[in-house]
């Protein structure tokens, strides 16, 4: 499956970052049509530019994007469920930041605290422009 987001240019569809542009270089060219789904979601460009944050610091400290998501939710206390287990142990469900659970003003709050965490916890004393460059450069600004 490949995602990208895109731009309607009259009958075509153009890719709106470089990154989206490797995405749609990964699709075969030739006579097989694919079937597209288009989707107007909270934000898609927000999310790509958090995937991008994500992607980009778990990269510098050495992690699977995915675990340094889970870990910032867990940082910023986005927990749905504790289960009280047998033997005293406990389990924690955290909230879901998918686009039918969390809206865009919470996704940006969010955000907002997740940059925070980043820079507090796992990147301390390094440069937050520098960071966002590298962010920008593989899927553009982040959208006001």
């Amino acid at each position: 499956m490949v995602e990208l987001v895109a731009i309607r240019d009259g009958p075509k569809l153009v890719p709106a970052t470089p990154y989206d542009l490797a995405q749609l270089e990964r699709l075969r060219q030739g006579g097989i049509g694919m079937r597209i789904s288009a989707t107007y979601p909270r934000s898609l460009a927000h999310q790509r530019w958090y995937r991008g944050l994500v992607a980009v610091v778990a990269d510098g400290i050495g992690w699977q994007p995915n675990a340094l998501h889970k870990e910032l939710k867990f940082r910023a206390q986005l927990v749905e469920n504790i289960f009280m287990l047998k033997g005293g142990d406990v389990a924690v469900e955290l909230r879901s930041t998918a686009f039918g659970q969390m809206d865009e003003p919470d996704f940006r709050a969010y955000t907002d605290l997740a940059i925070e965490i980043i820079f507090r916890d796992f990147l301390p004393g390094i440069e937050r422009n520098s960071v966002i460059a590298q962010v920008h450069d593989m899927v553009g600004p982040r959208p006001d």
